[in-house]
């Protein structure tokens, strides 16, 4: 069944620091850059584009990114692969699953992340590109992820292997993992799951003000439940809140009260917390949606030691 109408979000239940000047002044903009690509319904939004644009959505790191990284491109079942190994490698791996509404290029945002993370921890980030919707689906998607983070846990050790997917990705990465579950497989270390896409039946009946992702109501973003394919959106490949939180590793969630998506993380934690499941939550008061992946950000920077302790790093 799809989900019942959740309450106005409580903000109560977040915590932190207020966002910065430089993050409310970055608010600002978003909402401006909204208003003018719905405004004149340009192909473009903030969650993702599909367009190859150079150094910010072209699906390779930026060379200037890569200062103490070798990037090595390779590929697995067709899908692209990047490896960002630092120069002194600790034997840690961290398989990224980018966002994007299933639909949009990385963008550099992740890149430098991802490059930064591995700098900062010494870790191997290992980069997976799905195949975009609308020709990848989850009934696509989902078999081949879990078939390359099985694949990166016999290469290099269950304890030594953590994944982690923001939005979009974190859809795929906690569903994956449901996937590796149901075939009895061998689980990562962590999973790590920032602003994650729970519920794609989700009709949004109080919504949260997100500068970043704007209003779900408007149609605009409809293109992304192309990923559910044949799929019911309420099927827990396509939208894994309706699967089984059993067998899973240590997971940790971050969210925040200006994510239109918070809804379905705070719906998740009761879930675990109904299930008894090794979940650990990070509400965060007046961020948007995913604010922890752009990192140029002061507010995305402050949240770094607690993203890395949660990997295990």
């Amino acid at each position: 069944m799809p989900a019942e109408a959740a309450p106005p979000v409580d903000e109560n239940l977040y915590s932190g620091p207020p966002p910065t000047i430089f993050q409310r002044a970055v608010v600002a903009g978003l909402r401006v850059i909204n208003f003018v690509t719905k405004t004149f319904n340009l192909p473009f939004s903030l969650s993702g584009t599909s367009a190859q644009i150079p150094f910010f959505t072209d699906g390779k790191p930026d060379f200037f990114l890569l200062s103490g990284i070798t990037a090595q491109k390779t590929e697995y079942e067709g899908m692209a692969v990047w490896t960002l190994t630092p120069h002194d490698p600790s034997g840690q791996y961290v398989v990224a699953i980018h966002g994007g509404s299933f639909i949009g290029q990385i963008s550099i945002f992740h890149w430098w992340t991802y490059t930064d993370m591995a700098r900062d921890t010494h870790a191997t980030i290992v980069v997976p590109l799905y195949t975009l919707a609308p020709v990848g689906t989850a009934a696509t998607d989902i078999p081949v992820m879990a078939d390359f983070i099985g694949a990166q846990i016999a290469a290099h050790g269950s304890d030594n292997v953590s994944v982690m997917g923001d939005s979009a990705g974190g859809t795929i990465a906690l569903a994956a993992l449901q996937k590796i579950v149901k075939r009895t497989g061998t689980q990562p270390h962590r999973l790590l799951l920032l602003a994650p896409a729970l519920d794609l039946s989700d009709t949004f009946p109080n919504p949260v003000d997100d500068p970043l992702l704007g209003n779900p109501h408007d149609g605009h973003d409809n293109n992304l439940l192309t990923w559910a394919g044949d799929l019911a959106t309420t099927d827990p490949v396509v939208s894994p809140i309706f699967g089984s939180l059993a067998g899973l590793p240590p997971t940790t969630v971050y969210s925040s009260s200006r994510d239109l998506l918070t809804q379905q993380a705070l719906r998740l934690r009761d879930k675990a917390t109904a299930a008894g499941a090794d979940f650990t939550f990070v509400l965060r008061k007046g961020q948007f949606h995913d604010w922890t992946i752009f990192a140029p950000l002061p507010d995305a920077y402050r949240e770094r030691a607690g993203i890395y302790q949660s990997l295990g790093l």
